[in-house]
C-alpha cells in the first residue's frame, strides 16, 4: 500500500466528524475525534451513495504530507490501514441502514479513528530526524563494554594461565594489558562528561600499564611473575565488578 493512499484513507476516516453531521447527530463527549476537513467530491459521495470512492490523489496534492511518490508501506501501516478501511466500510454500511446513533456504528468510529492515530504516531516517529552524532551516555556504554571485556579476559584468561597457551610462554598478558590501559584512558574523559568518578578508570590505566611490563614474552619465559599473574588475576575481578556498579 502506498504511503499517499494510507494518509488519504486516514484522512477519509477521520473526516467521520462531518459524516456525523450529515446524519445531524452529536456524538457522546467519550468520542472526541479531530476534525479534519472534507473535499467537495467526499461530501458528494456521501450525500449521494455513489458505490465508487474518487480516484485518490497524487501524493504532492495532499496538504502537509511530505511523502515519496513511490515506496511500500510497512507490514505495522497496512495492518493499521486494513483495519481502518475494515471499520469505516462497516460504520458507513451500518449507519446508512439504521442511523448514526447505532451503538456497532460508534464503536467503528472509535476503532477507525484509534488505528489511524496509532500509524500516525508510529509513522512520524520513523520519520523523525535522527541524532547524527552519538549521545555520551552511549559512548560511555560502548567504551566500558570493551573495558569489561580486557578485564574479563584477563582476570579469566590470561592471568591465570599464566601468560601460556598449551603450556608454552606468549605475550597475551601484555597485549590484552595494552587493550585495557588504552579504553581505560579512552574513558577517563567519557566519564568526566557524565559526571562519574575518574579516579578508578586511572586507578586500571596504571595497573594495566604494570601488566603490559611484567607480560611480555620475555617475561612469561622467565618464570618470575608466575604467583603474581594469579594475585593480579584478583585484582582485574574487582576493577571488573567497580566498573560494573558504576555503570
Amino acid at each position: 500500500m502506498n504511503e499517499s493512499k494510507f494518509f488519504h484513507t486516514a484522512r477519509l476516516g477521520l473526516s467521520i466528524t462531518n459524516i456525523v453531521g450529515l446524519f445531524k447527530y452529536k456524538p457522546p463527549p467519550e468520542f472526541v475525534l479531530p476534525s479534519y476537513e472534507v473535499s467537495p467530491e467526499v461530501v458528494a459521495m456521501l450525500e449521494q451513495r455513489p458505490e465508487q470512492v474518487p480516484a485518490l490523489p497524487a501524493v504532492e496534492e495532499i496538504k502537509g504530507i511530505a511523502m515519496p511518490k513511490r515506496g511500500t508501506g510497512c507490514i505495522t501501516c497496512r495492518d493499521y490501514l486494513s483495519t481502518t478501511s475494515a471499520a469505516l466500510n462497516k460504520g458507513l454500511r451500518l449507519a446508512m441502514e439504521h442511523g448514526i446513533t447505532y451503538p456497532e456504528v460508534q464503536q467503528q468510529i472509535a476503532l477507525a479513528n484509534s488505528e489511524t492515530l496509532k500509524a500516525e504516531t508510529e509513522l512520524e516517529a520513523a520519520l523523525s530526524p535522527q541524532p547524527l552524532s552519538v549521545s555520551d551516555s552511549e559512548t560511555w556504554n560502548y567504551q566500558t563494554d570493551l573495558l569489561l571485556d580486557d578485564l574479563q579476559h584477563l582476570e579469566t584468561e590470561h592471568l591465570p594461565a599464566k601468560g601460556r597457551i598449551a603450556g608454552k610462554p606468549c605475550d597475551c598478558i601484555s597485549k590484552a594489558a595494552r587493550d585495557a590501559r588504552r579504553h581505560a584512558r579512552e574513558t577517563i574523559p567519557i566519564a568526566a562528561r557524565q559526571g562519574k568518578d575518574t579516579e578508578m578508570l586511572t586507578r586500571i590505566e596504571t595497573w594495566a600499564n604494570n601488566l603490559v611490563t611484567i607480560g611480555t614474552l620475555k617475561a612469561t619465559s622467565s618464570g618470575v611473575h608466575d604467583e603474581q599473574y594469579l594475585k593480579e588475576a584478583g585484582e582485574a575481578s574487582k576493577f571488573r565488578k567497580e566498573l560494573e556498579k558504576l555503570r
